[in-house]
């Protein structure tokens, strides 16, 4: 398989005249890493829009985690 062509900015992606277009053009595109940082964090939206609530969880003392198993 051929390496993906990475468009670099947004800008570098067409309009796209159908769903069918669009599919043809991402199975030979890939965005660009930096391209995938910049764009929108969605999550939290999400979230909210769902009705999630995250909370971080520290990870288990190692002591505790020995005597569990």
């Amino acid at each position: 398989m051929a390496t993906a062509t990475r468009p670099k900015a947004v800008r570098q992606i067409p309009k796209f005249a159908s769903e069918l277009e669009e599919s043809e053009w991402w199975d030979t595109h890939t965005l660009a890493d930096d391209l995938w940082e910049s764009g929108p964090k969605v999550e939290a939206e999400l979230d909210k829009l769902l009705g999630i609530r995250r909370r971080k969880v520290a990870p288990p003392h190692p002591a505790k985690a020995k005597k569990a198993s």
